[in-house]
């Protein structure tokens, strides 16, 4: 009988993989003291329409990204002059 939770996690795994490799910018280690990991995601909120995301551990990062990109994936974001 197949294991419904191993069959779940790798589905999210797949799903959290196809995000990172749409995403658009470098995820990034800081130098020196501030080791965190520092990426930009969309945020149509914004000027810029990104935000940066500082965390201390990659893998943070990366639920991050997976959970704001099905968020905010399917909105147009406003253009600026």
């Amino acid at each position: 009988m197949p294991n419904v939770d191993n069959e779940l996690e790798q589905m999210n795994r797949k799903r959290r993989e196809e995000i990172l490799e749409k995403h658009p910018y470098e995820i990034y280690q800081g130098a020196g003291k501030d080791t965190r990991w520092r990426t930009h995601v969309l945020d149509p909120i914004k000027k810029e329409c990104r935000r940066m995301i500082v965390r201390k551990d990659r893998h943070l990062d990366q639920q991050y990204i997976a959970m704001h990109s099905l968020l905010y994936e399917p909105l147009k974001y406003r253009e600026h002059s």
